[in-house]
């Protein structure tokens, strides 16, 4: 995160930083306001049966902006999202990185208040979605009716330091997809497309996430003209050629388990299952899902991938 020395303080002792975590998983379930990758069937087919909103996702860590008042004292922090837990029980106290701000907002936001979002590298704070304000559930509150609220609420309580600003972030429609790709081969700081859903939830995003082991990736382009491209999603994964398939081949047979994208390997039919298969990606996940069922085996040959140690189906005998 790149924000200004005299703006926050990493000066937090012990017993406040439990209390604020403390407070925040007593507000808030982690694990149902969280972030999954489009890499599967289930949820290609969340996005298409539900309504969502689209996005640009910057590259950036989320950070929850937390007001709260403990022993009669004002806290306005910062929790870096990436390293906290999805229960409370899971916590490493002395891994949480909680950010304490060095300014003085007005005295109704730290009567619970807290929000979502990420640090840009000009000293801007883009809220994503707000879980509560000034005391208030934000949670059943449509994602387009909770921005044009929070426009107003930053004119009037975050507007007090020239240092920090604050933004919300702009979200489109799916119709707006392929514009939202278009700025993001442009601009080297967004890096994927990030699905909100109507109220708040679990986020999705769509990110080649083989990109930074510098897989050769080709995408056949004209073929996606129409500007819905979820509806296309199907084909426009599915159209990918991975670097992977240069690898070592060999047969195996492959048993659908009930957990999404786990496949039971073996080398003889219905035998003992020697390992799982890698599901790298939707492409595979796609090809996997309609080629087997959970009563039989099924023969595919499978490439090496040496980077995780396991095969990865390609082929159907």
């Amino acid at each position: 995160m790149m924000i200004t020395d005299n703006v926050f303080n990493y000066t937090i002792n012990d017993d406040i930083k439990l209390e604020i975590i403390n407070q925040l998983y007593y507000i808030i379930d982690l694990n149902l306001y969280r972030y999954k990758l489009l890499e599967s069937n289930d949820v290609l087919n969340t996005l298409i049966k539900n309504e969502y909103y689209v996005s640009i996702n910057n590259k950036n860590d989320n950070y929850f902006l937390f007001f709260i008042n403990i022993d009669e004292k004002d806290y306005s922090v910062l929790i870096n999202r990436k390293k906290l837990s999805y229960t409370r029980n899971n916590i490493e106290l002395n891994n949480i990185e909680i950010i304490n701000l060095d300014i003085m907002f007005p005295k109704c936001l730290y009567n619970k208040t807290l929000l979502d979002g990420k640090f840009l590298n000009n000293n801007k704070f883009v809220i994503s979605d707000a879980y509560y304000l000034m005391g208030i559930d934000l949670l059943k509150l449509d994602l387009e009716q909770k921005i044009n609220y929070l426009n107003g609420i930053i004119k009037i309580h975050f507007s007090i330091s020239a240092t920090l600003v604050f933004d919300i972030i702009k979200i489109y429609k799916y119709h707006d997809i392929k514009k939202i790709i278009s700025i993001i081969k442009t601009d080297q700081k967004s890096s994927s497309i990030i699905f909100y859903p109507k109220y708040t939830g679990i986020n999705i995003i769509f990110v080649n996430k083989y990109k930074k082991d510098n897989t050769q990736i080709t995408i056949q382009k004209n073929k996606f003209t129409s500007d819905n491209i979820l509806l296309n999603y199907e084909e426009y994964l599915t159209n990918q050629n991975y670097s992977y398939y240069n690898g070592p081949i060999k047969r195996f047979w492959l048993k659908k388990s009930h957990i999404p994208d786990v496949y039971n390997i073996s080398l003889i039919k219905n035998g003992i299952k020697d390992n799982i298969a890698l599901i790298p990606n939707y492409k595979i996940s796609r090809f996997c899902d309609i080629n087997t069922n959970y009563k039989d085996s099924f023969e595919f040959e499978c490439v090496f991938c040496s980077k995780y140690n396991k095969w990865i189906p390609i082929n159907k005998i």
